[in-house]
């Protein structure tokens, strides 16, 4: 079977078999070179091993990696792209899908929940079928990593917040859910960005209990002998929650705002190498920080899962999740000013509670969180002996689910960072958000009413994914007209609050990439000179186009040295009006033009509209 419960973090190896998964690891272990104490790879042999044999000819005893991993993924796939057959044979047990206590309220995932094997939502007598259980509560030796990344890229951006994104589907109305824990805090444009900390201990094996030891509910059992394993699996599903990994982790997060691109870089520049001893960040990071953020805001949140606070046997862990207010956490987003004491000591503190959780895991109260599901077939316990491992589905069937469950994963990504984007950082009086969050809702109920079709019909399967891929292109183009946006924006220097002095020249097209041509529209031509005189010379030249057009293309020229200017409608670029202010020195000559261009506001990049 191919297994469909996607990953939570954007990866697709869980959607094979554990029978695939075994077979590349297996390939996979004749390339390790080197271990560490607990066994993980370190090293690998990369471009295989070639021998000398005595009369001097080679001999390959291992082809290159990329080599053999290739051609074993190739295996695999084969076998899961054939039609052939009415029968798909079950895995016994499906592993790595990431803990969901609960949806919208709706328990998704607990110990004997029991669910489908075709969708992966929870059966109808999801909560009948095992008796209650509880899972050994001795710790299984764990692992622990402490990473630190930048979003410096619009690619990173999506994936940082796809990784901590699951979708869902809960019992009874339940529309395709994301976790946004993790994603409020998460930014990236052009003028901001996000360092993420993160920690993670996770235990190496799943807590589980002997098979001998898994019982039937006596109306399963009654169920199961009266109507047989066709209608058994109707009501109680394929599969049943038996175990869990345990683990904790700390997500932190620091997102910056600032009115140029070129802050951005300095605080991409500081907060990158971060110095990492013994798997925690170097005090010295926060002082470094407040020295890059200078004129910037700043918002602190961090998210964490395990704790000491859990009701007895039940072993869940505490999680929070809170912002930085500049004296304590609270569960309301606060926005602190960069490059300032309070930045400093956000950062710092950051940091401290990073390194308390890290010292707290290590104690023997801390209670770890269950964080992966382990998924057992019916038939492997004594109760289920009885029931088949085969379905009387066609295994393309399954392929065409996978499609489905890793695009509708990619669809929901794209609107959760659609969503998060600010509300500053759009055009203004021309915000769509409202718009891909109502189509992204209209998407949910549909497919959710026509789940029942799909179990019967792969041609409904096929269909939704056309569905899919259509609204995956509009939400792609926002996002892509967004960056490009905020990339525009940002490169124009003529900021109100600052001014810009002396000898400047500022093409777009030249800063954008050549993104932007002047266009063929009619072009607006401003010039003013002044010889030397008594006082300051001052214009305020200023251009209004019609309600449907924006402003695309502006070079702004300043001949003299003691010369100041500034954006009086900042910024102008994207707007309707054009407002500049210019400002000579004492006494001085001058020598002003602007050229600017129009495009039609339907014109990329501003058709925000939804397709």
């Amino acid at each position: 079977m191919l297994n469909l419960f996607s990953s939570s973090d954007g990866s697709y190896s869980f959607n094979y078999t554990l029978r695939d998964l075994l077979y590349l690891e297996s390939v996979l272990a004749k390339y390790i070179a080197a271990s560490n104490d607990l066994g993980f790879p370190t090293e690998f042999l990369v471009d295989g091993i070639t021998e000398t044999e005595a009369n001097g000819d080679s001999c390959t005893v291992l082809p290159p990696l990329k080599t053999a991993w290739d051609e074993a993924l190739a295996q695999v796939n084969s076998y899961h792209n054939k039609a052939a057959g009415s029968k798909t044979s079950l895995d016994p047990y499906i592993a790595g899908i990431r803990w969901r206590s609960d949806v919208n309220g709706r328990v998704v995932h607990r110990e004997g929940n029991s669910y489908d094997a075709v969708f992966g939502w929870p059966a109808r007598k999801y909560a009948a079928a095992i008796e209650q259980f509880t899972l050994p509560r001795d710790k299984v030796a764990p692992k622990d990593s402490t990473t630190t990344y930048l979003i410096t890229t619009k690619e990173e951006h999506e994936r940082a917040i796809g990784a901590k994104i699951g979708a869902t589907f809960g019992p009874g109305k339940d529309a395709p859910s994301i976790s946004s824990q993790y994603s409020e805090n998460v930014k990236y444009s052009t003028t901001s960005t996000t360092l993420v900390l993160n920690y993670d201990r996770e235990e190496t094996e799943y807590r589980l209990l002997p098979v001998k030891d898994y019982k039937m509910t006596a109306e399963a059992k009654d169920y199961l002998k009266k109507n047989g394993p066709g209608k058994f699996r109707e009501e109680y599903g394929d599969y049943f929650i038996a175990g869990a990994k345990f683990g904790a982790n700390f997500f932190g997060t620091v997102s910056v705002r600032a009115k140029t691109a070129e802050k951005i870089r300095e605080v991409q520049v500081a907060c990158s190498n971060i110095p990492i001893k013994s798997g925690k960040i170097s005090a010295e990071f926060a002082e470094k920080f407040r020295n890059a953020t200078s004129e910037t805001k700043v918002v602190i949140k961090k998210v964490t899962i395990g704790g000491f606070n859990a009701a007895p046997g039940d072993a869940a862990g505490e999680t929070t999740d809170l912002y930085w207010n500049g004296s304590g956490w609270e569960t309301e987003e606060y926005e602190i000013e960069g490059g300032t004491d309070a930045a400093e000591n956000a950062v710092d503190q950051l940091i401290k509670d990073m390194d308390t959780f890290i010292d707290n895991t290590k104690k023997p109260d801390f209670l770890m969180a269950k964080r992966y599901v382990y998924m057992m077939r019916f038939n492997q316990i004594p109760d289920g002996k009885d029931i088949p491992a085969d379905i009387d589905i066609n295994p393309e069937y399954f392929v065409e689910m996978r499609k489905l469950s890793r695009e509708l994963l990619g669809l929901i990504t794209k609107n959760s960072v659609i969503q998060e984007i600010d509300a500053e950082d759009m055009q203004p009086g021309r915000d769509p958000r409202e718009e891909y969050r109502k189509k992204f809702a209209e998407f949910s109920d549909r497919f959710e009413a026509s789940l029942s079709e799909m179990v019967k019909d792969i041609s409904a399967v096929k269909k939704q994914l056309a569905v899919i891929a259509e609204m995956d292109k509009n939400f792609q183009d926002f996002l892509d007209r967004y960056y490009f946006f905020t990339k525009l924006r940002s490169w124009w220097p003529f900021n109100s609050g600052t001014g810009e002095r002396g000898y400047r020249t500022w093409t777009i097209s030249s800063v954008v990439n050549g993104d932007i041509d002047r266009g063929k529209d009619k072009e607006w031509y401003w010039y003013h000179k002044e010889d030397w005189g008594s006082g300051r010379h001052e214009k305020s030249p200023s251009w209004t186009l019609p309600a449907d057009r924006r402003t695309c293309y502006l070079k702004v020229e300043s001949h003299c040295s003691h010369d100041r200017s500034w954006d009086d409608n900042y910024p102008s670029l994207t707007r309707r009006v054009a407002k500049f202010h210019f400002l000579g020195g004492w006494n001085r000559y001058v020598c002003w033009e602007i050229w600017g261009s129009r495009f039609n506001d339907t014109a990329y990049p501003f058709n925000w509209k939804y397709n």
